[in-house]
C-alpha cells in the first residue's frame, strides 16, 4: 500500500517486522482501541467503482511449474562449507523418517536441486539417487490433466547471488548477542565487570549463569545475581561463552558435569568461547582442540587484547568453516 497499514497484525507466516508493545489485535480495551480506522474524508481507503466487463476464469500462471529455481539459487549461492551444514541438516531430518520410500521420494526430488546435494544425503541414508516412475506433483485440481502441472526445469538467469549467504552477512556490531558468564562462588568480580561493560557497550546482553540461582559470593564480597542456572537453561540459548575467572570459582566450575557440557556444545556449534585468567586447567576438561592453529575464535584473557579480540569474534557471530573439524577432532 501506497501508506502502511498500522492494526497490530503480527508474527504471522512471511512477516519479518518486529512490532512493540503487548496489543496484537484491533479493536482493544488495552490501548484504548487503537489504532483507529481512518475516515475517507481524512485520507483513508476507498474502492474505486468501475465497470468490468468479461468472462473470468481460473488457473495457474505456467510460471507455477518452476518448483526448484529458487532452490538451485540457494544452494548454489552457498559456501561449501554452508553446503556441508545443509546436507548434514537434511540427512539428521530424513534420519527420522521412518517411510524408506519417503526417503527415496525426498532424495529423487533432491537431485533436481542439485545431484551432488541428492548424492552426499543419499550416502548418508543409504539410498541410491533414482528417478520417480509416478507423477511427482500430485497436487493437481480434479479436473486438471496431470501432466500439466508437473515440476519443470527452467534456465536460470541469475546463478548465484552473494546475499544469500551467511558467510557474505555484514558482521560489524555485537549488538543484540547473547554472552553466557559462567560463574561461581569467588569469581573475579572486577574481571566480569569490566568485560560485561564493554560487551553492554556494544549492545550485547550478558547473562550471569550459575550452578544454582543462589546469590554469588564474588572475590571481593560482591553479591552477584544469577539470570539462569546450569540446571535450567543450555549454551544453545547464547551465542558466545565467557568462563570468568578467579581461582576458588573455576575449580568449581570444572566439577561441574553441567559447566564441561556447557562449553563442550558451545564449541560444537561453532560459538566464541573465552577463558577467563587461570581457567586454563577448565580448558583441560572440555572437548577444545587446542592444536586447531585457525581457531580463532577460543581466546584466552591472558593474551594481549583480550577484550577486543572476544567482542571482533563475537561480532563474527559463528565460524562456520571450523564446523567439520570442532566437531570431528583428530
Amino acid at each position: 500500500p501506497i501508506t502502511d497499514v498500522h492494526n497490530n497484525q503480527r508474527d504471522g507466516i512471511t512477516r519479518h517486522a518486529i512490532n512493540r508493545g503487548k496489543v496484537s489485535y484491533e479493536p482493544n480495551t488495552l490501548a484504548a482501541g487503537c489504532p483507529f480506522q481512518v475516515m475517507v474524508k481524512d485520507g483513508g481507503f476507498a474502492s474505486h467503482n468501475q465497470r468490468v466487463d468479461g468472462q473470468k476464469i481460473r488457473n495457474r500462471s505456467k510460471s507455477f511449474v518452476d518448483h526448484y529455481s529458487q532452490a538451485k539459487l540457494f544452494y548454489n549461492s552457498q559456501t561449501l562449507y554452508e553446503q556441508k551444514h545443509i546436507i548434514n541438516a537434511l540427512t539428521f531430518e530424513l534420519s527420522k523418517v521412518q517411510t524408506i520410500a519417503i526417503r527415496e521420494r525426498v532424495i529423487s526430488l533432491l537431485s533436481s536441486i542439485n545431484k551432488d546435494l541428492a548424492k552426499k544425503v543419499g550416502d548418508n541414508l543409504g539410498i541410491k539417487v533414482t528417478k520417480l516412475k509416478s507423477l511427482v506433483n500430485q497436487s493437481v485440481p480434479a479436473d486438471a490433466n496431470p501432466n500439466d502441472y508437473q515440476s519443470q526445469e527452467f534456465e536460470m538467469t541469475l546463478k548465484k547471488s552473494p546475499q544469500l549467504s551467511m558467510a557474505d552477512t555484514i558482521k560489524d556490531t555485537i549488538k543484540t548477542r547473547q554472552i553466557a558468564f559462567l560463574i561461581a562462588t569467588g569469581v573475579d568480580a572486577k574481571a566480569v565487570n569490566n568485560l560485561s561493560k564493554k560487551l553492554k557497550a556494544g549492545g550485547a546482553v550478558v547473562h550471569l549463569i550459575a550452578s544454582s540461582m543462589a546469590p554469588v559470593v564474588a572475590d571481593d564480597k560482591s553479591i552477584l545475581v544469577p539470570g539462569h542456572s546450569l540446571l535450567s537453561t543450555g549454551s544453545v540459548c547464547f551465542d558466545a561463552v565467557y568462563i570468568a575467572p578467579g581461582k576458588k570459582s573455576i575449580d568449581s566450575l570444572k566439577k561441574e558435569a553441567a559447566a564441561i557440557l556447557f562449553v563442550n556444545e558451545a564449541y560444537k556449534h561453532c560459538k566464541t568461547i573465552g577463558f577467563g585468567a587461570q581457567a586454563e586447567s577448565f580448558q583441560e576438561a572440555t572437548n577444545i582442540n587446542m592444536e586447531l592453529e585457525k581457531d580463532h575464535a577460543v581466546l584466552f584473557e591472558s593474551n594481549a587484547g583480550f577484550a577486543k579480540d572476544f567482542i571482533m569474534s563475537v561480532a563474527n557471530h559463528r565460524i562456520w568453516d571450523l564446523e567439520e573439524s570442532r566437531n570431528n577432532p583428530a
